[in-house]
């Protein structure tokens, strides 16, 4: 018996779609499992709009967004435009076949943006001011995990022991949000091109000859001193303005050395030889560890000097 080509077509169509709505109500509906699902959401858009086009990849962002923002609340809307956003972009740069270091980098901009905008029309229509607000979620977070830790047994001297750095960890979210955020957005953006991009090459849509492969993508060689010079400005005692600034400065000029960092990862991964189940386990198993997050930032960083995959000796040169 012959397929029937529309009823593949309506599946094609439909199961980027299904992903990404299920993807959304994890969101709003399971806590921590949700919460970290919610940074694919940009891989079942983006596929949507290279394969079905931009009128389905538009309605299914807005269904994202609208159970968010219905289910959830505004701020969770406001964080699923942003995610919505950038995977309708990347599928449009998917499709034209742009530089990875481009796609990720106003994919990124652009969710972020979204963000800071809608947020912004609530604070404005609301009366309120953002530092204002920032200050009473992180101080109902710091009451709520102190009565978790009443509830599981803790004592209240290792409480007392632990607030000090409970507060500390407030005082820097407070300070450096907006880096964070675009931080965020951008290991989202870099995870999900990476999965989208493989999906549609093993789907025979993209054609890898033509692609630079990210396991030989690398940052700019300049962009190193967009890291060292805020470093140092932040040492400069008496000026807590300044110091701020140069923080959030200084997070997001790293954050391209966490996707030279990944590209490092796909390197290695090739070179062992491992099957696509072993990758996808390490590339679970990375996400659920801050740590090795942070490692492999590290080792993107480092990079710069060190040349582990000997690219500048093959005369490659940095994007």
């Amino acid at each position: 018996m012959s397929e029937n080509p529309s009823i593949n077509q309506y599946a094609g169509t439909l199961k980027p779609a299904l992903t990404a709505l299920t993807i959304a109500l994890l969101f709003i509906l399971v806590p921590l499992v949700g919460e970290m699902l919610v940074f694919l959401l940009p891989a079942p858009i983006a596929y949507q709009r290279y394969r079905n086009g931009d009128g389905i990849a538009a309605v299914t962002a807005a269904g994202c967004i609208g159970i968010a923002a219905v289910g959830g609340s505004f701020f969770l809307g406001v964080w699923l435009a942003g995610m919505a956003t950038a995977g309708y972009l990347l599928g449009g740069f998917l499709r034209r076949g742009s530089r990875p270091d481009l796609a990720v980098a106003v994919s990124t901009a652009s969710a972020a943006g979204m963000a800071v905008i809608l947020a912004g029309v609530w604070f404005l229509s609301a009366g309120k001011l953002p530092s204002a607000t920032m200050a009473s979620v992180l101080d109902e977070s710091m009451k709520q995990s102190v009565l978790m830790y009443r509830q599981v047994g803790m004592s209240e001297a290792d409480i007392q022991q632990i607030m000090p750095v409970l507060k500390m960890y407030a005082e820097f979210i407070r300070l450096y949000m907006p880096a964070m955020i675009a931080c965020a957005y951008g290991f989202s953006v870099l995870v999900t091109y990476g999965l989208t991009r493989g999906r549609l090459i093993r789907d025979g849509a993209l054609d890898a000859s033509s692609l630079v492969p990210l396991s030989r993508w690398t940052s700019p060689d300049a962009l190193v001193w967009a890291v060292i010079v805020p470093g140092f400005l932040m040492m400069i005692p008496g000026i807590p303005v300044l110091r701020t600034l140069m923080g959030n400065v200084l997070l997001v000029a790293a954050a391209p050395y966490l996707a030279q960092g990944f590209g490092l990862v796909f390197f290695f991964f090739e070179k062992l030889k491992l099957t696509r189940l072993m990758r996808g386990l390490g590339y679970v198993v990375i996400l659920f560890q801050p740590y090795l997050i942070l490692g492999i930032w590290t080792l993107g960083l480092f990079d710069t000097w060190a040349d582990f995959r000997k690219l500048r000796a093959a005369g490659v040169k940095p994007a």
